[in-house]
């Protein structure tokens, strides 16, 4: 009997010894996505953040230390997984108003080709479009 009640104890405070171990590194808990990331420049606020958790409790700050190391979430993600641009094609806002610029064309002289030729004079970049046809109600066969 006396020996149940110490395995279930051992058991219970190892377990809650684990979660805790689990639960303190701050940065695996702060930024989840940067788990798995190479090596690189630490970040000062995760560093900051593990190290009151050493100050203030010894253990579980250590192993905030050796978990966010070793996971990878106290790095600053590499310039590859950098935020994307405020707007373009690979961000969610639109460009703002004061970025648009106005160009007249006349409307019988709106082809593909002159598309093209204003869009790459007004942007600097040359090449061909890649964009895709609009398909229009009728263009569609049904069945």
């Amino acid at each position: 009997m006396l020996a149940r009640r110490f395995s279930t104890k051992l058991v219970a405070l190892t377990l809650a010894a684990a979660i805790a171990i689990v639960s303190t590194s701050c940065g695996t808990l702060l930024y989840p996505e940067r788990r798995g990331q190479p090596r690189g420049v630490i970040d000062p606020g995760v560093l900051l953040l593990d190290a009151v958790g050493l100050i203030f409790f010894v253990v579980p700050g250590l192993a905030a230390f050796a978990v966010d190391f070793a996971s990878g979430a106290i790095y600053f993600p590499p310039a590859a997984y950098a935020p994307p641009p405020a707007y373009g094609p690979l961000s969610q806002n639109p460009p703002r108003r004061e970025d648009l610029v106005k160009v007249q064309v006349p409307r019988d002289e709106l082809t593909q080709a002159k598309i093209e030729q204003v869009v790459s004079e007004q942007t600097g970049a040359a090449g061909e479009s890649q964009a895709r046809p609009v398909l229009r109600r009728g263009d569609v066969g049904s069945g």
